[in-house]
């Protein structure tokens, strides 16, 4: 309770005293609603932001692998290290390696010793190119290793994009 208080006069003489209370309760329920209404809207901001556009990105690296996993060619994807993150139907097809057997492992691997360097040139030539998407490039005629150790030809496109500090590369091989 807000007590105030004020003297009575008559005259320049004090004749009495006023006292005045108010109860604190409805400026704290005041403020406790508009707290709540602060935590609700907040929330709802931080949905708005935060988890909407990782739905989004969700949504979109889904129909990624959907069209990835329905085509016919091999599809790689490589982080900056060059290890796999990400290999399609055709790639187990055309190499003989489930995804599980080649996730985090160099790319390098699925290429035949004597065509390691045109490769790894290729790469670093896109890798340090800096652009958001760089133009695929081809190789024809390069050497690829399958499960086993079985060489066959293969031509090789490659492009790379930037998604913040990381780059990636994709790799699609047909023979």
């Amino acid at each position: 309770i807000l007590l105030r208080s004020a003297d009575l006069l008559d005259s320049g003489v004090r004749v009495g005293r006023v006292e005045v209370g108010h109860s604190l309760r409805p400026i704290l329920a005041w403020t406790g609603g508009v707290a709540v209404l602060g935590l609700v809207l907040g929330g709802a901001v931080f949905m708005a932001i935060h988890l909407l556009p990782l739905r989004a990105l969700r949504y979109r690296k889904e129909r990624f692998r959907s069209v990835a996993q329905t085509a016919t060619d091999a599809i790689i994807l490589t982080n900056a290290r060059g290890d796999i993150i990400a290999w399609n139907d055709g790639a187990r097809i055309l190499f003989d390696y489930t995804e599980e057997e080649v996730l985090g492992t160099p790319a390098s691997r699925l290429i035949a010793e004597a065509s390691r360097p045109s490769y790894q040139t290729l790469r670093d030539g896109l890798t340090r190119s800096g652009s958001e998407l760089g133009p695929p490039r081809n190789l024809i005629g390069l050497a690829a290793l399958g499960k086993g150790g079985r060489e066959f030809p293969v031509e090789l496109s490659m492009a790379t994009w930037m998604e913040g500090a990381s780059a990636f590369t994709a790799t699609s091989s047909a023979t």
